[in-house]
């Protein structure tokens, strides 16, 4: 996350950047989490990173816009491809994405 936090703060490109750092998942989430977790192959795509992100605001502030903010940046620049960030198909409907109550 805070190579993300640093290419977002210095402008940089990151929609379609492959990341250096690979999150370690959990085998069994405690929390909501994805069914269609990406292969390890794809963890240097942003998609699983912006699960993580998700995830841990779901702990730390259950009430957060994070969904409808990447929606709404999805919306703002439809030249984005999804598959480009490592985004499932329907990866909204997803029950992480999908609600912030446990």
């Amino acid at each position: 996350m805070t190579q993300i936090r640093n290419i977002c703060a210095h402008h940089g490109r990151l929609w379609n950047k492959n990341l250096p750092g690979r999150p370690k998942l959990l085998s069994r989430p405690p929390n909501k989490w994805i069914q269609d977790v990406p292969n390890p192959s794809e963890h240097s795509m942003l998609y699983i990173h912006l699960c993580c992100m998700r995830y841990l605001l779901n702990l730390i502030q259950p009430t957060n816009d994070f969904t409808n903010r990447i929606i709404g940046l999805l919306s703002k620049y439809p030249n984005i491809d999804p598959k480009a960030l490592g985004l499932k198909p329907n990866w909204e409907n997803e029950q992480l994405w999908t609600t912030s109550k446990h």
